[in-house]
């Protein structure tokens, strides 16, 4: 699955998921054409669903994947409002973010899922 979003937009997301716990659960519904970023600990449990319109791609499955998102949180910082980033992950799949610069050219960040607690 893969999808393209504002950065900044992404960086809110990652904010919100970090207020309330430490890892990101990334989930597609193929039929729906949604993702879910979502965490839960004990301090409570956040979920931010994307509808098909708030974002540009194609889920091409249904998938479910958990990682750290202070392992993430540096790749994001800065955004500026023109700059997209690329969200391509899948079951039990490394994440592949793609960072493109608005003064042209890009950065690719991969991350190992956590297999554990899916």
């Amino acid at each position: 699955n893969s999808l393209t979003l504002p950065l900044g937009l992404f960086a809110r997301i990652l904010a919100d998921v970090q207020a309330i716990g430490e890892q990101i659960l990334i989930s597609s519904d193929k039929e729906k054409g949604s993702v879910t970023f979502s965490t839960k600990s004990d301090a409570g449990t956040a979920e931010i669903p994307l509808l098909k319109g708030d974002f540009d791609g194609e889920i091409k499955e249904d998938a479910k994947a958990l990682y750290n998102a202070e392992s993430i949180k540096p790749f994001v910082k800065s955004p500026k409002d023109s700059e997209k980033i690329t969200v391509s992950y899948g079951s039990k799949l490394p994440i592949m973010l793609e960072r493109k610069f608005a003064e042209g050219g890009y950065a690719r960040f991969y991350l190992a899922p956590r297999i554990e607690g899916l």
